[in-house]
């Protein structure tokens, strides 16, 4: 709270009773109220949020709030719905689209050019107060009111407002990442004073949980049989075998979640210690994690533990994970060096009143030279009256002998090792994902065909992920079979039901086989399994600054600074130089296996084909097995 300031009168300085009465009504003018009334009668109320008027607001042209345009006719009113874009939230009309929507797409839509991977322009028209909030410029802002006070202006005592500003993704210093979410805003935690005149127009925020439930952005406007228009059991069991269908409960890891749940019960009541979390890609180990934290997080709240968690994947350079936690544990944004040092100071002061867990996901991206880095997120929880906590996930399993021998012992002792699932568990996390399907969807799927797939996948990764995708390819393949079918069927004129009158599994081992020959012998895996040990090199550089970055389009020069930087001292080899990386660039270029708007240092790279190909490429090469444990 800013305090008014006192201005003695001209002429003589003011007597000590004169201070002292001025200071008292200063403060009793001060004092901080929940509400306030405006000039207008309007009742504003503490934690409530509101637009405000900021340096380019017009009165003339901006205080009107219209209807969103189309962005294709640029009208408002038309019949029909509204679509709009969860990625650039621009608004189309769905009869102005090419081709037209009959009806709301299940999910979120894109537009055509989002979808496409391109940059969307903002809107042509900037009409409501949200659109002018992310796409004006300084035109208006978004506080959260805290309170009221007066401040003395011009003489005179007004009412103000204790406001805290909402800040967008990319005026933070991390900037926008591929996990925000377009509408998403952060609080910032200075405390301002605003006058109550820049208040404009009451707004509604709320948090990512209650977002995602609230239907009051005109979805009930819509009926449900348009919304969710019925899906055979073939989509159902498609839309089930999805990697994003994330279930409640992750199946056959209850010995590794009990485990973790001890873990953590330790660390809320105050006890600190280290986890070293490690397996291959796709066991489930962020996962578990995640499940027993939030069955944790009513018992952390009521202890006052600070839950902070991290993917390391996202910070520009190991050093800003000092940042980043101190920024999560206090609230300031620091430099890495000056932020290294408050965390320092604050877990080995041994004078803490409230305990901290940590836990960092993908922990390889925090090797230094020295390591100094990892040395010190796993020391700190060691030293007396820390009460800290860290769990290190990793999909190395030798991190702790290899790259921190002078703690070694210690993260052998605290070591939580995810095996690879095996041909059974497979098999029951398939089955469990169709489980809350109709009985119809269960039965699609012939049992022959989820072993063929557990028994491929078991026998090579391991990783479940790529059991689902190569069930959901076989339910494809099976869906269009069946489309064909009918077509023909059609055209000799017989009347044919939507499902077969048999009633059989339509998914067989036949298209699992057909499946695995597409996804494992396609003409890019051949041309994958081709390319030199530069190229392979490359294209796991293009796949982790891409991660890092949140975007699927990479500037080759920040791609072979990490190649020679962070991938080669992984696999022991000499960084090739820059000649040679924009070489091998313009050959994978050449073979469409990325694409390249340029042929200069600045050229924007984009894979063109699946991670998860690369992926299996490197992973086949025993040179790069480090590498292929980095990119799950």
């Amino acid at each position: 709270m800013l305090s008014p300031s006192l201005t003695p009168a001209p002429g003589r300085a003011p007597s000590p009773g004169a201070r002292n009465g001025a200071r008292a009504a200063a403060r009793k003018r001060a004092r901080m109220t929940s509400s306030c009334t405006t000039e207008d009668g309007d009742v504003i109320n503490a934690g409530e949020d509101y637009y405000v008027a900021l340096e380019n607001f017009d009165q003339d042209s901006h205080m009107e709030d219209g209807d969103e345009a189309c962005e294709a006719c640029g009208r408002c009113q038309l019949l029909g719905g509204m679509l709009e874009c969860g990625q650039c939230l621009r608004g189309f009309h769905m009869r102005c689209l090419r081709p037209p929507l009959r009806r709301v797409p299940e999910g979120e839509w894109l537009c055509p050019q989002c979808d496409a991977g391109e940059e969307a322009p903002r809107p042509s028209r900037l009409v409501t107060w949200w659109q002018r909030l992310l796409y004006g410029d300084e035109v208006v802002g978004l506080v959260h009111v805290i309170g009221f006070t007066q401040e003395l202006v011009d003489g005179e005592w007004k009412d103000a407002a204790l406001v805290r500003y909402y800040v967008l993704p990319q005026a933070t210093h991390v900037g926008r990442q591929r996990h925000h979410g377009a509408r998403e805003l952060f609080l910032e935690r200075r405390t301002m004073v605003e006058s109550l005149d820049v208040l404009l127009k009451r707004a509604y925020v709320r948090s990512p949980r209650g977002f995602a439930e609230f239907d009051g952005l005109g979805a009930e406007a819509i009926p449900a049989a348009a919304r969710a228009p019925p899906r055979d059991p073939l989509s159902e069991a498609h839309a089930a075998l999805s990697l994003a269908a994330v279930p409640a409960v992750l199946p056959c890891r209850d010995a590794e979640k009990a485990q973790l749940s001890a873990f953590v019960d330790k660390a809320v009541r105050g006890d600190g210690g280290v986890l070293y979390i490690c397996g291959v890609p796709g066991t489930g180990k962020t996962a578990c994690v995640m499940e027993v934290l939030a069955a944790a997080r009513q018992t952390a709240r009521a202890a006052g533990t600070q839950f902070v968690a991290l993917n390391c994947l996202q910070l520009p350079s190991p050093l800003h994970v000092y940042s980043k936690l101190w920024e999560r544990i206090s609230g300031q944004r620091l430099g890495p060096a000056r932020a290294r040092e408050a965390l320092q100071g604050a877990f080995g002061a041994g004078r803490r009143r409230f305990s901290t867990l940590i836990i960092l996901d993908e922990i390889d991206m925090l090797m230094t030279r020295d390591q100094a880095v990892l040395y010190n997120l796993f020391e700190w929880p060691l030293a007396p009256g820390a009460r800290l906590a860290v769990v290190g996930i990793s999909n190395t399993h030798d991190l702790d002998q290899r790259v921190l021998p002078r703690i070694g012992s210690r993260l052998t002792e605290a070591k939580l090792a995810f095996q690879p699932y095996s041909i059974q568990q497979i098999s029951g996390i398939l089955r469990g994902r169709l489980a809350a399907c109709s009985p119809a969807a269960r039965g699609v799927l012939d049992g022959q065909a989820m072993e063929l797939a557990a028994r491929k996948v078991a026998s090579e990764t391991g990783d479940v992920r790529r059991a689902l995708e190569l069930l959901r390819r076989a339910t494809e393949i099976a869906q269009y079979e069946q489309q064909q079918q009918q077509q023909q069927q059609q055209q000799q004129q017989q009347q044919q039901q939507q499902q077969p009158a048999g009633g059989g599994p339509l998914v067989r081992a036949s298209h699992v086989s057909r499946a695995q020959q597409e996804l494992f012998n396609a003409l890019h895996m051949q041309l994958l399994r081709g390319t030199s040990l530069v190229g392979r090199l490359l294209l796991v550089g293009i796949v982790l600054e891409a991660r890092a970055t949140g975007r699927s389009q990479v500037v080759l020069q920040s791609v072979m600074r990490r190649v020679q930087v962070d991938v080669c001292p992984l696999v022991d080899e000499d960084p090739p130089s820059d000649g040679v990386l924009q070489h091998v660039a313009a050959r994978l270029a050449a073979a469409r296996l990325v694409l390249a708007d340029a042929g200069h240092v600045k050229a924007r790279l984009q894979l063109n084909v699946a991670k998860d190909d690369v992926a299996a490429v490197v992973r086949d090469d025993g040179r790069l097995a480090r590498l292929h444990q980095l990119m799950g």
